[in-house]
């Protein structure tokens, strides 16, 4: 499937890409959703939360339950990729995530993958 990837370096600013990933829509195992609710990712080396070659689909509508969810902060002026967990034990719910991080969404997805980054 082709379709717009954020590419997320260890250095400098993020960018977008057209890239073919993985098409979860033709899974028969993956709940039919509409396509435009998802983000796609790529870490193409080792960052603080991912190892490299990694690409996360990310489901932006935030709907309440526990997962794990890709997150962006500012440090020192650059945006960083950062996750989080939400998990339940009993009633309550545990959240791993800082203040200072804004939710992107859901993640999905996390496998390893290479793209073709030529721009």
């Amino acid at each position: 499937m082709l379709t717009h990837v954020t590419v997320v370096p260890p250095e400098g600013d993020w960018y977008e890409v057209t890239a073919s990933v993985p098409d979860v829509f033709v899974s028969q195992q993956h709940k039919p959703r509409d396509k435009k609710l998802y983000e796609y990712y790529y870490v193409p080396e080792t960052i603080e939360c991912f190892t490299g070659f990694t690409l996360l689909v990310v489901e932006r509508e935030l709907r309440p339950g526990p997962g794990m969810f890709l997150a962006r902060r500012e440090v020192n002026g650059k945006q960083q990729l950062c996750s989080f967990q939400i998990s339940y034990k009993g009633l309550d719910q545990a959240s791993t995530r800082q203040p200072d991080m804004q939710t992107i969404g859901r993640m999905r997805i996390m496998d390893y993958w290479e793209l073709d980054l030529r721009r």
